[in-house]
């Protein structure tokens, strides 16, 4: 055997020797690393009880499996947990991650909960963990300007990274303990999906696709949301492109007695029709609307003072265009609905007059005054 062949088959030895070595550490000696170090670091940045149930990699297969993720609330809050997630999995291609390019074929995040509380005391467990992740000094990040947050984001450099798939089942809790003597509690149910999203641009490459679907956990059939649309690969996260389309259909307003009160008006429900563009993170305002439609709605407040004695019709809708930026959106509904219901108001009020006047009268009365008229005229002549 030549010295060169004996060079080749020494590296192929010693990288499958290292691989395999490697891949008996991560089915054998990962879940002990976690439990003794990564798990005691997160339980220490954060301040709450960490738990993960177990995590495999599998570098011949390109796989990443993590189960029982389990993320306690701090302390002052009585539900036992802000996040978990029983399963989390991912398939990657390894050879696209030796060229420096991270594709993702397959992402499954299956039975995420995540539970936003206000306690007694008006603080809410979000906040409690984003203050132990901010770190010592909190009040310079808070003084950083938005250019100074923005310069940095631009300097930071995004991976080159492909997700083929993408499916999460997440259910969002909030409970609140001020809002009554027993605790508020809503729950929503949502189910998202990626396909052929990127964080960067090839050749008449089509743009990825997304979908959501939610609904109440308590009622299936309450607050379905059903949005779809493409997103342009996300070169800045901060400027991202995106079309949108759905809607969000039987919104129950009772309990909503602050925004009723806002609005000047109460109804048994209302569904949302969306249609949004945004390039670079504006809105474009001629093209992104959003239609609130109205059932069994009556008006409250001011607008009944100045509207007595007249109805709204069952069913009504106010287009409301958006503008403005994702950070800043425009999006007046209040001065819409005031609009959309003076115009309902001045038809309900032209409806009353042609009902006790009779029009076909009227007309005849003045044509006949000015033949009258005419005739008179001609005889002085």
């Amino acid at each position: 055997m030549s010295k060169t062949k004996k060079i080749i088959v020494g590296v192929v030895v010693a990288l499958v020797v290292i691989v395999t070595g490697l891949q008996i550490f991560l089915k054998h000696g990962l879940n002990k690393t976690i439990q003794r170090a990564i798990i005691p670091q997160a339980e220490k940045t954060l301040g709450v009880d960490v738990d993960i149930g177990s995590a495999s990699v599998n570098l011949l297969g390109g796989s990443v499996r993590i189960s029982g993720v389990r993320i306690g609330n701090p302390e002052g809050f009585i539900e036992p947990e802000i996040f978990s997630v029983n399963d989390f999995h991912v398939d990657l291609s390894l050879l696209a991650l030796l060229k420096g390019t991270i594709k993702v074929s397959d992402v499954k995040v299956e039975n995420l909960r995540v539970t936003l509380v206000r306690n007694k005391n008006g603080k809410i467990n979000a906040n409690k963990i984003q203050e132990a992740l901010s770190g010592p000094e909190p009040e310079k990040r808070a003084a950083q300007t938005s250019e100074e947050k923005e310069d940095k984001m631009v300097g930071a450099k995004i991976p080159k990274l492909l997700i083929s798939r993408l499916t999460i089942d997440i259910l969002t809790e909030y409970v609140d303990h001020q809002l009554s003597k027993d605790p508020f509690r809503l729950g929503l149910k949502t189910s998202i999906h990626l396909r052929n999203v990127s964080t960067f641009e090839e050749p008449g490459a089509e743009w990825g696709f997304f979908a959501m679907h939610a609904s109440l956990e308590s009622n299936p059939d309450a607050f379905v949301t059903d949005i779809r649309g493409r997103i342009a690969p996300i070169i800045d996260p901060s400027r991202p492109s995106f079309d949108a389309d759905g809607e969000i259909s039987s919104i129950d307003m009772s309990g909503m007695d602050a925004l009723a009160s806002g609005l000047g008006i109460v109804s048994d429900s209302v569904s949302l029709q969306v249609s949004i563009r945004c390039r670079d993170a504006a809105f474009d305002k001629s093209t992104s609307i959003i239609t609130t439609k109205f059932r069994n709605a009556k008006l409250v407040g001011k607008l009944a003072d100045k509207a007595k004695g007249l109805s709204l019709p069952p069913e009504f809708s106010v287009p409301v265009a958006l503008g403005g930026t994702i950070d800043a959106p425009e999006f007046d509904l209040k001065q819409a609905l005031t609009s959309a219901i003076v115009q309902i108001l001045a038809n309900n009020i032209n409806a009353v007059v042609d009902r006790i006047v009779d029009k076909e009268k009227i007309d005849k009365t003045v044509t006949d005054t000015f033949k009258k008229f005419g005739k008179k005229l001609k005889l002085k002549e």
